[in-house]
Protein backbone atom coordinates (compact mmCIF):
# COMPACT_ATOMS: atom_id res chain seq x y z
CA UNK A 1 0.00 0.00 0.00
CA UNK A 2 1.30 3.38 -1.08
CA UNK A 3 1.82 6.39 1.46
CA UNK A 4 0.38 8.91 -1.44
CA UNK A 5 -0.70 8.66 -5.05
CA UNK A 6 1.89 10.19 -7.34
CA UNK A 7 2.39 10.01 -11.39
CA UNK A 8 3.56 7.59 -13.05
CA UNK A 9 6.33 9.29 -14.36
CA UNK A 10 7.37 10.08 -10.97
CA UNK A 11 7.08 6.35 -10.14
CA UNK A 12 9.36 4.91 -12.91
CA UNK A 13 11.79 7.09 -12.14
CA UNK A 14 11.91 5.97 -8.37
CA UNK A 15 12.01 2.86 -9.50
CA UNK A 16 15.21 3.14 -11.52
CA UNK A 17 16.89 4.90 -8.62
CA UNK A 18 16.00 2.44 -6.32
CA UNK A 19 17.18 -0.48 -8.46
CA UNK A 20 20.73 0.76 -8.79
CA UNK A 21 20.43 0.08 -4.85
CA UNK A 22 21.38 -2.93 -2.99
CA UNK A 23 18.71 -5.01 -0.96
CA UNK A 24 20.41 -5.25 1.89
CA UNK A 25 22.31 -2.36 3.14
CA UNK A 26 20.78 -0.10 0.83
CA UNK A 27 24.19 1.26 -0.31
CA UNK A 28 24.55 2.08 -4.12
CA UNK A 29 26.23 -0.66 -6.22
CA UNK A 30 28.94 -0.53 -8.08
CA UNK A 31 30.51 -2.40 -10.66
CA UNK A 32 32.97 -2.29 -12.87
CA UNK A 33 30.16 -4.17 -15.45
CA UNK A 34 27.44 -2.07 -14.04
CA UNK A 35 24.59 -2.24 -11.69
CA UNK A 36 22.54 -4.46 -14.30
CA UNK A 37 25.41 -7.17 -13.60
CA UNK A 38 25.09 -7.49 -9.90
CA UNK A 39 23.22 -10.81 -7.92
CA UNK A 40 20.04 -11.13 -7.87
CA UNK A 41 17.83 -11.71 -5.04
CA UNK A 42 16.67 -14.67 -6.03
CA UNK A 43 19.72 -16.50 -7.17
CA UNK A 44 18.83 -20.11 -6.33
CA UNK A 45 22.59 -20.23 -4.44
CA UNK A 46 21.66 -17.26 -2.09
CA UNK A 47 17.67 -16.92 -1.95
CA UNK A 48 17.31 -19.12 0.56
CA UNK A 49 19.86 -17.80 2.74
CA UNK A 50 18.58 -14.54 2.58
CA UNK A 51 15.41 -15.69 3.88
CA UNK A 52 16.91 -17.48 6.65
CA UNK A 53 18.77 -14.42 7.69
CA UNK A 54 17.01 -11.26 6.58
CA UNK A 55 13.33 -12.50 6.59
CA UNK A 56 13.40 -11.36 2.76
CA UNK A 57 10.78 -13.12 0.52
CA UNK A 58 11.99 -10.91 -2.81
CA UNK A 59 9.10 -12.88 -4.75
CA UNK A 60 6.31 -10.91 -2.83
CA UNK A 61 8.03 -7.32 -2.73
CA UNK A 62 6.89 -4.86 -5.28
CA UNK A 63 9.53 -3.81 -7.62
CA UNK A 64 8.53 -0.30 -6.98
CA UNK A 65 9.35 -0.30 -3.20
CA UNK A 66 11.99 -3.00 -3.04
CA UNK A 67 15.24 -3.36 -4.97
CA UNK A 68 16.15 -6.60 -6.84
CA UNK A 69 19.72 -6.57 -6.56
CA UNK A 70 22.88 -7.16 -4.03
CA UNK A 71 26.05 -5.44 -3.82
CA UNK A 72 29.56 -7.43 -4.20
CA UNK A 73 29.83 -6.53 -0.10
CA UNK A 74 26.03 -8.41 0.67
CA UNK A 75 26.89 -11.21 -1.69
CA UNK A 76 29.87 -12.09 -0.38
CA UNK A 77 28.22 -11.81 3.38
CA UNK A 78 25.21 -13.88 2.28
CA UNK A 79 27.97 -16.51 1.17
CA UNK A 80 29.59 -16.25 4.55
CA UNK A 81 26.54 -16.45 6.61
CA UNK A 82 25.45 -19.55 4.09
CA UNK A 83 28.77 -21.51 5.10
CA UNK A 84 27.85 -20.78 9.08
CA UNK A 85 24.40 -22.17 9.07
CA UNK A 86 25.70 -25.08 7.09
CA UNK A 87 28.04 -26.05 9.88
CA UNK A 88 25.77 -24.93 12.43
CA UNK A 89 27.42 -21.97 13.88
CA UNK A 90 24.78 -19.61 14.14
CA UNK A 91 20.86 -20.34 14.90
CA UNK A 92 19.89 -16.83 16.14
CA UNK A 93 18.49 -14.77 13.52
CA UNK A 94 17.53 -11.15 15.17
CA UNK A 95 21.15 -10.37 14.60
CA UNK A 96 20.68 -9.37 10.80
CA UNK A 97 18.47 -6.50 9.90
CA UNK A 98 17.91 -5.61 6.28
CA UNK A 99 17.79 -1.68 5.03
CA UNK A 100 14.11 -0.28 4.80
CA UNK A 101 12.62 0.71 2.08
CA UNK A 102 10.09 3.52 1.88
CA UNK A 103 7.22 3.74 -0.87
CA UNK A 104 7.73 7.10 -3.07
CA UNK A 105 6.53 9.66 -1.44
CA UNK A 106 6.91 13.42 -2.10
CA UNK A 107 9.56 14.50 0.25
CA UNK A 108 11.17 10.69 -0.79
CA UNK A 109 14.75 10.57 0.04
CA UNK A 110 15.89 8.76 -2.80
CA UNK A 111 14.35 11.34 -5.51
CA UNK A 112 15.08 14.37 -3.83
CA UNK A 113 17.86 16.83 -4.63
CA UNK A 114 19.25 15.86 -1.12
CA UNK A 115 21.80 12.88 -1.70
CA UNK A 116 22.98 11.19 1.22
CA UNK A 117 26.48 9.87 1.38
CA UNK A 118 28.11 7.57 3.65
CA UNK A 119 31.85 7.72 4.71
CA UNK A 120 32.71 5.26 2.93
CA UNK A 121 36.54 4.22 3.13
CA UNK A 122 37.21 3.83 -0.67
CA UNK A 123 35.69 6.62 -1.86
CA UNK A 124 36.31 9.19 1.43
CA UNK A 125 38.45 11.39 -1.14
CA UNK A 126 36.41 11.67 -3.37
CA UNK A 127 33.36 13.11 -0.54
CA UNK A 128 35.63 15.59 0.63
CA UNK A 129 37.13 16.89 -2.40
CA UNK A 130 33.39 17.49 -3.89
CA UNK A 131 32.85 19.50 -0.19
CA UNK A 132 36.07 21.90 -1.13
CA UNK A 133 38.07 19.98 1.80
CA UNK A 134 41.32 19.28 -0.04
CA UNK A 135 43.46 21.09 2.03
CA UNK A 136 42.44 18.65 5.01
CA UNK A 137 43.20 15.72 3.09
CA UNK A 138 46.65 16.15 3.21
CA UNK A 139 46.53 17.54 7.35
CA UNK A 140 47.00 14.38 10.29
CA UNK A 141 46.35 11.68 7.30
CA UNK A 142 42.27 11.69 7.96
CA UNK A 143 42.06 9.02 5.56
CA UNK A 144 43.98 6.57 7.71
CA UNK A 145 42.61 7.38 11.08
CA UNK A 146 39.14 6.61 10.00
CA UNK A 147 40.31 3.80 8.12
CA UNK A 148 41.66 2.80 11.94
CA UNK A 149 38.83 4.03 13.52
CA UNK A 150 35.71 2.71 11.41
CA UNK A 151 35.71 -1.23 11.45
CA UNK A 152 34.51 -2.70 7.70
CA UNK A 153 31.74 -5.29 7.59
CA UNK A 154 34.61 -7.77 6.32
CA UNK A 155 37.16 -6.87 9.46
CA UNK A 156 33.84 -7.62 11.80
CA UNK A 157 33.36 -11.60 13.05
CA UNK A 158 29.67 -10.70 12.97
CA UNK A 159 29.75 -8.27 9.87
CA UNK A 160 28.63 -4.85 12.04
CA UNK A 161 29.37 -1.97 11.52
CA UNK A 162 31.04 -0.51 14.37
CA UNK A 163 31.21 3.26 13.53
CA UNK A 164 29.25 4.77 10.57
CA UNK A 165 29.50 8.63 9.80
CA UNK A 166 26.73 9.90 7.44
CA UNK A 167 27.68 13.16 5.73
CA UNK A 168 24.61 14.91 3.81
CA UNK A 169 25.09 17.51 1.06
CA UNK A 170 23.95 20.55 3.32
CA UNK A 171 26.87 19.95 5.35
CA UNK A 172 24.74 18.21 8.65
CA UNK A 173 26.23 14.75 9.55
CA UNK A 174 25.35 11.85 11.73
CA UNK A 175 27.06 8.94 13.67
CA UNK A 176 26.06 5.70 14.17
CA UNK A 177 28.14 3.32 17.32
CA UNK A 178 26.74 -0.78 16.40
CA UNK A 179 23.65 0.90 14.61
CA UNK A 180 22.60 3.35 17.39
CA UNK A 181 22.18 7.15 17.04
CA UNK A 182 25.29 8.73 18.90
CA UNK A 183 26.30 12.57 19.55
CA UNK A 184 29.51 14.28 19.35
CA UNK A 185 28.74 17.40 21.99
CA UNK A 186 31.90 18.71 20.74
CA UNK A 187 31.24 18.73 17.00
CA UNK A 188 28.70 21.39 15.95
CA UNK A 189 25.67 19.73 14.33
CA UNK A 190 26.90 21.05 10.38
CA UNK A 191 30.28 21.45 8.85
CA UNK A 192 30.77 25.08 8.28
CA UNK A 193 34.73 25.28 7.96
CA UNK A 194 37.93 23.42 7.42
CA UNK A 195 38.11 24.02 10.92
CA UNK A 196 35.16 21.71 11.47
CA UNK A 197 36.21 18.66 9.96
CA UNK A 198 40.10 19.14 11.70
CA UNK A 199 37.80 19.08 14.88
CA UNK A 200 36.19 15.97 13.99
CA UNK A 201 39.53 14.38 13.29
CA UNK A 202 41.31 15.61 16.87
CA UNK A 203 38.27 14.03 18.59
CA UNK A 204 38.85 10.59 16.69
CA UNK A 205 42.35 10.34 17.56
CA UNK A 206 42.27 10.66 21.27
CA UNK A 207 38.88 8.74 21.91
CA UNK A 208 37.39 4.94 21.23
CA UNK A 209 34.56 3.48 21.59
CA UNK A 210 32.40 3.33 25.04
CA UNK A 211 31.75 -0.31 25.41
CA UNK A 212 29.36 -0.08 28.70
CA UNK A 213 30.31 -1.13 31.91
CA UNK A 214 31.39 -4.73 32.27
CA UNK A 215 32.37 -7.70 34.81
CA UNK A 216 28.92 -7.36 36.59
CA UNK A 217 27.41 -10.35 35.29
CA UNK A 218 26.24 -11.33 38.89
CA UNK A 219 24.63 -8.03 39.16
CA UNK A 220 22.79 -8.71 35.75
CA UNK A 221 22.49 -12.55 36.34
CA UNK A 222 20.42 -11.24 39.36
CA UNK A 223 18.72 -8.57 37.84
CA UNK A 224 17.32 -10.84 34.67
CA UNK A 225 13.94 -11.68 36.58
CA UNK A 226 13.13 -8.28 38.06
CA UNK A 227 10.72 -5.80 35.62
CA UNK A 228 12.65 -3.22 34.23
CA UNK A 229 15.68 -4.64 35.04
CA UNK A 230 17.60 -1.10 34.99
CA UNK A 231 15.66 1.75 34.94
CA UNK A 232 17.86 3.98 33.44
CA UNK A 233 20.34 1.33 31.64
CA UNK A 234 19.94 -1.31 28.64
CA UNK A 235 21.87 -4.22 28.86
CA UNK A 236 23.88 -6.02 25.86
CA UNK A 237 25.79 -9.31 24.77
CA UNK A 238 29.49 -9.57 24.39
CA UNK A 239 28.92 -10.55 20.75
CA UNK A 240 28.09 -7.56 18.73
CA UNK A 241 26.49 -5.65 21.47
CA UNK A 242 22.71 -6.44 20.74
CA UNK A 243 20.02 -6.58 22.97
CA UNK A 244 19.36 -10.50 22.00
CA UNK A 245 20.73 -13.79 23.86
CA UNK A 246 20.83 -15.73 26.64
CA UNK A 247 20.90 -15.20 30.04
CA UNK A 248 24.58 -15.81 30.27
CA UNK A 249 25.69 -13.68 27.27
CA UNK A 250 24.88 -10.37 28.91
CA UNK A 251 28.34 -8.94 29.77
CA UNK A 252 27.49 -5.02 29.74
CA UNK A 253 25.43 -2.22 31.26
CA UNK A 254 25.39 0.14 29.42
CA UNK A 255 23.15 4.17 31.14
CA UNK A 256 20.71 6.09 29.17
CA UNK A 257 22.88 9.09 28.94
CA UNK A 258 26.46 6.99 27.53
CA UNK A 259 28.07 8.94 25.00
CA UNK A 260 29.34 6.12 23.01
CA UNK A 261 32.66 7.78 23.35
CA UNK A 262 35.61 8.01 25.63
CA UNK A 263 38.92 8.77 26.12
CA UNK A 264 41.38 6.29 25.25
CA UNK A 265 43.36 6.95 28.54
CA UNK A 266 40.53 5.70 29.75
CA UNK A 267 38.34 2.60 30.57
CA UNK A 268 34.52 3.80 29.66
CA UNK A 269 33.45 7.00 29.46
CA UNK A 270 31.94 10.12 32.46
CA UNK A 271 28.53 8.93 31.85
CA UNK A 272 29.36 4.64 32.66
CA UNK A 273 32.09 5.66 35.24
CA UNK A 274 29.79 7.50 37.45
CA UNK A 275 27.18 4.83 37.12
CA UNK A 276 29.45 2.15 37.86
CA UNK A 277 28.98 3.24 41.79
CA UNK A 278 25.53 2.76 41.59
CA UNK A 279 26.05 -1.07 40.47
CA UNK A 280 28.35 -1.33 43.33
CA UNK A 281 25.87 0.15 45.37
CA UNK A 282 23.81 -3.05 43.98
CA UNK A 283 25.83 -5.60 44.20
CA UNK A 284 26.59 -4.68 47.78
CA UNK A 285 22.72 -4.74 48.53
CA UNK A 286 22.58 -7.93 46.67
CA UNK A 287 24.71 -9.41 49.07
CA UNK A 288 23.39 -8.22 52.10
CA UNK A 289 20.39 -8.82 51.67
CA UNK A 290 18.47 -10.95 54.16
CA UNK A 291 16.41 -13.90 52.48
CA UNK A 292 12.26 -12.90 52.36
CA UNK A 293 11.85 -16.91 53.25
CA UNK A 294 13.78 -17.20 56.54
CA UNK A 295 12.14 -18.15 59.78
CA UNK A 296 12.64 -14.44 61.30
CA UNK A 297 12.44 -12.38 57.96
CA UNK A 298 9.61 -9.30 58.42
CA UNK A 299 8.56 -9.31 54.52
CA UNK A 300 4.95 -9.85 54.53
CA UNK A 301 3.40 -12.37 52.76
CA UNK A 302 1.52 -10.98 50.39
CA UNK A 303 4.87 -10.00 49.01
CA UNK A 304 5.94 -13.46 48.69
CA UNK A 305 4.71 -16.18 45.56
CA UNK A 306 3.56 -19.73 46.41
CA UNK A 307 7.11 -21.11 46.18
CA UNK A 308 8.42 -18.61 48.66
CA UNK A 309 5.66 -19.15 50.82
CA UNK A 310 6.09 -22.84 51.13
CA UNK A 311 10.11 -22.09 51.60
CA UNK A 312 9.19 -20.44 54.50
CA UNK A 313 6.59 -22.15 56.21
CA UNK A 314 9.33 -24.93 55.84
CA UNK A 315 12.07 -22.92 57.42
CA UNK A 316 9.68 -21.88 60.24
CA UNK A 317 9.02 -25.84 61.23
CA UNK A 318 12.44 -26.20 60.85
CA UNK A 319 13.04 -23.32 63.49
CA UNK A 320 10.34 -25.09 65.70
CA UNK A 321 11.72 -27.96 65.88
CA UNK A 322 14.71 -26.59 66.71
CA UNK A 323 13.77 -24.90 69.67
CA UNK A 324 11.96 -27.62 70.64
CA UNK A 325 14.95 -29.79 70.52
CA UNK A 326 16.96 -27.17 72.53
CA UNK A 327 13.80 -26.87 75.08
CA UNK A 328 13.89 -30.76 75.29
CA UNK A 329 17.89 -30.93 76.13
CA UNK A 330 17.84 -28.04 78.59
CA UNK A 331 14.96 -29.39 80.48
CA UNK A 332 17.01 -32.53 80.63
CA UNK A 333 19.75 -30.74 82.12
CA UNK A 334 17.98 -29.12 84.35
CA UNK A 335 16.80 -32.54 85.95
CA UNK A 336 19.79 -33.78 86.19
CA UNK A 337 21.46 -31.20 87.64
CA UNK A 338 18.70 -31.45 91.01
CA UNK A 339 19.18 -35.14 90.97
CA UNK A 340 22.93 -34.96 91.69
CA UNK A 341 23.35 -31.21 93.63
CA UNK A 342 19.32 -30.80 94.72
CA UNK A 343 19.42 -31.39 98.99
CA UNK A 344 16.05 -32.78 99.96
CA UNK A 345 14.15 -31.27 102.85
CA UNK A 346 11.20 -32.38 104.96
CA UNK A 347 7.47 -31.27 104.96
CA UNK A 348 7.63 -29.32 107.59
CA UNK A 349 10.90 -27.27 105.77
CA UNK A 350 8.79 -27.15 102.99
CA UNK A 351 5.91 -25.21 104.82
CA UNK A 352 8.25 -22.94 106.41
CA UNK A 353 10.10 -21.99 102.90
CA UNK A 354 6.54 -21.24 101.74
CA UNK A 355 5.48 -18.96 104.79
CA UNK A 356 8.85 -17.20 104.43
CA UNK A 357 8.14 -16.36 100.70
CA UNK A 358 4.48 -15.51 100.57
CA UNK A 359 5.11 -13.21 103.92
CA UNK A 360 8.11 -11.32 102.26
CA UNK A 361 6.83 -10.94 98.56
CA UNK A 362 8.31 -7.47 97.41
CA UNK A 363 5.33 -5.91 96.11
CA UNK A 364 5.72 -2.39 94.76
CA UNK A 365 2.51 -0.37 95.30
CA UNK A 366 0.82 0.37 92.14
CA UNK A 367 1.32 4.31 92.32
CA UNK A 368 4.98 4.24 92.89
CA UNK A 369 7.66 4.89 90.30
CA UNK A 370 9.53 1.82 90.97
CA UNK A 371 6.48 -0.23 90.35
CA UNK A 372 5.78 1.52 86.88
CA UNK A 373 9.66 0.60 85.74
CA UNK A 374 8.99 -2.80 86.65
CA UNK A 375 6.09 -3.20 84.96
CA UNK A 376 7.50 -1.15 81.80
CA UNK A 377 10.61 -3.82 82.38
CA UNK A 378 8.83 -7.06 82.57
CA UNK A 379 6.80 -5.82 79.07
CA UNK A 380 9.55 -4.87 77.13
CA UNK A 381 11.23 -8.38 77.66
CA UNK A 382 7.93 -10.29 76.89
CA UNK A 383 8.83 -8.68 73.33
CA UNK A 384 10.15 -10.32 71.13
CA UNK A 385 10.90 -7.46 68.43
CA UNK A 386 12.07 -4.08 70.57
CA UNK A 387 10.35 -1.91 67.80
CA UNK A 388 6.90 -3.22 68.85
CA UNK A 389 7.34 -2.28 72.31
CA UNK A 390 5.22 1.64 73.46
CA UNK A 391 6.71 3.02 76.45
CA UNK A 392 5.03 4.98 79.08
CA UNK A 393 5.08 8.73 78.45
CA UNK A 394 6.77 9.02 82.49
CA UNK A 395 9.05 6.41 81.57
CA UNK A 396 10.65 8.33 78.41
CA UNK A 397 10.77 11.85 80.13
CA UNK A 398 13.10 10.14 82.95
CA UNK A 399 15.27 8.11 79.84
CA UNK A 400 15.42 11.65 78.01
CA UNK A 401 16.66 13.41 81.88
CA UNK A 402 19.16 10.60 81.99
CA UNK A 403 20.28 10.83 78.42
CA UNK A 404 21.13 14.22 78.71
CA UNK A 405 22.66 14.11 81.92
CA UNK A 406 25.20 11.74 80.70
CA UNK A 407 24.96 10.29 77.28
CA UNK A 408 27.86 7.64 77.94
CA UNK A 409 26.20 6.66 81.23
CA UNK A 410 23.22 6.26 79.79
CA UNK A 411 24.49 3.90 76.53
CA UNK A 412 26.23 1.80 79.77
CA UNK A 413 23.09 0.82 81.35
CA UNK A 414 20.97 0.71 77.79
CA UNK A 415 23.65 -1.63 76.45
CA UNK A 416 21.19 -4.82 75.02
CA UNK A 417 24.97 -6.78 75.31
CA UNK A 418 25.30 -6.38 78.96
CA UNK A 419 21.07 -6.82 79.15
CA UNK A 420 21.28 -4.83 82.68
CA UNK A 421 17.72 -2.58 81.76
CA UNK A 422 15.16 -2.39 78.90
CA UNK A 423 15.51 0.93 77.70
CA UNK A 424 14.39 3.09 74.86
CA UNK A 425 17.07 3.50 71.94
CA UNK A 426 18.58 6.67 71.51
CA UNK A 427 16.97 7.00 68.18
CA UNK A 428 13.48 6.84 70.11
CA UNK A 429 14.77 9.34 72.47
CA UNK A 430 15.55 12.08 69.59
CA UNK A 431 11.89 11.70 67.83
CA UNK A 432 10.64 13.28 70.70
CA UNK A 433 13.50 15.83 71.38
CA UNK A 434 14.57 16.48 68.36
CA UNK A 435 11.22 18.14 66.90
CA UNK A 436 12.90 20.92 65.71
CA UNK A 437 16.08 21.90 64.30
CA UNK A 438 18.38 23.75 67.04
CA UNK A 439 19.74 27.16 66.03
CA UNK A 440 21.34 30.30 67.69
CA UNK A 441 18.84 33.07 68.39
CA UNK A 442 14.65 32.77 68.31
CA UNK A 443 13.30 29.36 67.40
CA UNK A 444 10.43 29.83 64.83
CA UNK A 445 9.35 26.11 65.48
CA UNK A 446 9.17 26.93 69.40
CA UNK A 447 7.51 30.07 69.31
CA UNK A 448 4.39 28.24 66.94
CA UNK A 449 4.58 25.51 69.75
CA UNK A 450 4.19 28.05 72.57
CA UNK A 451 1.59 30.23 70.52
CA UNK A 452 -0.67 26.78 69.74
CA UNK A 453 -0.46 25.51 73.08
CA UNK A 454 -1.31 28.62 74.96
CA UNK A 455 -3.93 30.02 72.42
CA UNK A 456 -7.02 28.13 73.24
CA UNK A 457 -10.48 28.87 72.04
CA UNK A 458 -13.57 29.42 74.04
CA UNK A 459 -15.05 26.09 72.97
CA UNK A 460 -11.79 24.44 74.49
CA UNK A 461 -12.01 26.42 77.64
CA UNK A 462 -15.87 25.88 78.41
CA UNK A 463 -15.21 21.83 77.65
CA UNK A 464 -12.45 21.96 79.71
CA UNK A 465 -14.31 23.24 82.41
CA UNK A 466 -17.44 21.11 82.25
CA UNK A 467 -14.79 18.29 82.04
CA UNK A 468 -13.18 19.83 85.18
CA UNK A 469 -16.65 19.62 86.98
CA UNK A 470 -17.10 16.13 85.90
CA UNK A 471 -13.86 15.06 87.91
CA UNK A 472 -14.97 16.78 90.83
CA UNK A 473 -16.74 13.39 92.04
CA UNK A 474 -14.01 11.20 91.14
CA UNK A 475 -10.25 13.06 91.17
CA UNK A 476 -7.66 11.78 88.80
CA UNK A 477 -3.59 12.69 89.59
CA UNK A 478 -3.01 13.96 86.67
CA UNK A 479 1.00 12.93 88.09
CA UNK A 480 -0.77 9.14 88.43
CA UNK A 481 1.10 6.95 86.42
CA UNK A 482 -1.42 4.69 87.02
CA UNK A 483 -4.28 6.67 85.35
CA UNK A 484 -4.53 5.40 81.73
CA UNK A 485 -3.34 8.44 79.09
CA UNK A 486 -6.53 7.39 77.05
CA UNK A 487 -8.67 9.61 79.54
CA UNK A 488 -6.39 12.64 79.69
CA UNK A 489 -7.02 13.10 75.15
Amino acid sequence: MELLDVEDTDLKEHRDIIQKLCRICGEKINLRKGYLNAKSVNDKELKETIFRAYNIDSISESCNVHPKKLCSKCVHRVHTLKTKFNKGNLDIMEFFESHFFMPHHPDCEYCSKVEKHSLKLKDLDAVMNNFGYEKVIAINTPVNVLRNFCLNEFINEYFVTKIRFVLFKDFSWKCYVYGLEASIHEMPNKFSSDDDLKLLISFLEVHDVCHGIGQFQDVIAHRLDLNPIFKDATIETSNMHQRIGQKEDYEFVRPKTCTFFKLKSKKTCEACQSYTKKIYVMRSRIGTKRSSTEADSHTNYRWLSHEEKNERMANIQAEKRNLARKLARWSTRIKEQIQTNGVSISDKEHDTFLDVLNKNDPKFDCETPQWLLWEQQKLAASKKDSRGMRWHPLILRWCISIYYTSPAAYKQISNTSLNFMKLPSISTLQKYSHFTKPMSGFNPDVIQRLIDETNVSTLHKILFYAFYIKLVKSFFDLADPVTPVIMFR
